[in-house]
């Protein structure tokens, strides 16, 4: 039996990422050090994919933090091309917090399977029914959506490139279709006892 329910595993997330950008260096310190531990525990790192898929985002964010922040030259001779030490500081600020951002997604989906997320999403989205929402509707599309992309994830460029230009049939024309079962569950007291404890240590941190 999961510790945590599908939802509210995808709520810390959640809660999470409206916090990170509120930390300052002692709190992403100990909080990359907590996510470091978790991390630590599985083999392979589910994190190394992520950052490899991000490593431009990453490199361009500190570029344009450094080319767009005033502050001290790092290369006077260049001028106005050269990036600032305070751009670069602050760049560097905002990558460490996108790297746990993705930290905690990778170890979102290292303990929760696509059958596992559509259920918390499917209990996250539950009371917009009230607000005339097809819930059913709305996870449905979201399976399918990380069932293609995880297919799409296995194919080489060069399938890539036939099927766009038309010399290979659409792998989404050979779907059977198919009764999509969601085991939703129900949402605990310890649930909600995490969620409360996650929400106080990030504010606490977030004022520190």
């Amino acid at each position: 039996m999961p510790l945590l329910h599908p939802s509210a595993r995808i709520a810390a997330w959640i809660l999470f990422a409206a916090f990170v950008g509120w930390l300052n260096f002692p709190a992403l310190a100990v909080v990359s050090g907590v996510l470091a531990v978790f991390l630590a525990l599985r083999r392979p790192s589910p994190l190394l994919r992520l950052l490899y898929r991000t490593r431009w985002l990453l490199f361009s964010l500190v570029l344009l933090y450094g080319l767009t922040f005033p502050g001290r030259l790092l290369a006077p001779a260049l001028g106005a091309f050269s990036p600032t030490f305070e751009g670069l500081a602050a760049g560097g600020l905002q990558a460490w917090r996108l790297t746990l951002l993705l930290s905690a997604l990778a170890l979102l989906h290292a303990t929760c399977n696509r059958d596992c997320m559509i259920a918390g999403l499917f209990r996250l989205l539950w009371p917009f029914r009230h607000l005339g929402a097809d819930v059913s509707r709305v996870a449905g599309r979201i399976w399918l959506t990380l069932e293609y992309a995880e297919d799409a994830d296995k194919w080489t460029r060069v399938q890539w490139h036939r099927l766009l230009e038309g010399e290979l049939d659409d792998p989404e024309e050979h779907r059977e279709a198919r009764i999509l079962r969601v085991e939703a569950g129900h949402v605990g007291w310890r649930d909600a006892l995490a969620l409360a404890a996650l929400f106080l240590a990030l504010g606490g941190l977030a004022l520190w």
